[in-house]
Parts: C-alpha cells; structure tokens; sequence
C-alpha cells in the first residue's frame, strides 16, 4: 500500500489504486487514511460544517415520523436540536 500500486498475481503487472468514494467532496478522506492498516481511526471522524446537510437532518428529525402526534413518543423529535455532525 505504501507504493500505492496493486499488482495483478498471474501477469504481475502493475497498476495505480484509485480510490473514488462517490461522496461530497468535503467528505473525501485521504487515501492513504483510507489504506491504514492500522486502529487510528481520528481521520474518519471529521466534523461536517455544510448547512445544507445540517438542514436536511434537521428535517428529518423535526418533520418525519410521527413529529405532529403529541399522543405519541416521536413527537419530542420536533424539538430536536443538532449539536454537531461528523462523518
């Protein structure tokens, strides 16, 4: 890993690893991080600052569900208040 380069076992060839994550771009994490072989784990925990995902969770906690209900115990997600996000 440390070449970042994968060889093929019959026709040893080699060719450079790529990575691609599919994600929003702030949550791309390095790719050596990605290839640890190891427990260190502080670089996968990345606090998310985007206001759209903040507002998207948001909605999801206050608005779904049975938020309007007061008869039923989801109802207290309508006060719901996100302090942080990480990935």
């Amino acid at each position: 890993f440390e070449q970042m380069q994968q060889a093929h076992m019959v026709t040893r060839k080699k060719r450079r690893i790529q990575i691609s994550p599919g994600v929003p771009p702030q949550w791309v994490t390095a790719t050596p991080d990605l290839l640890q072989q190891s427990n260190d784990l502080h670089s996968f925990y990345k606090e998310v600052t985007d206001d759209k995902i903040w507002d998207s969770l948001r909605y999801i906690l206050q608005n779904t569900g049975h938020s309007w209900d007061q008869a039923k115990d989801c109802s207290c997600m309508r006060r719901a208040e996100v302090k942080s996000v990480h990935r």
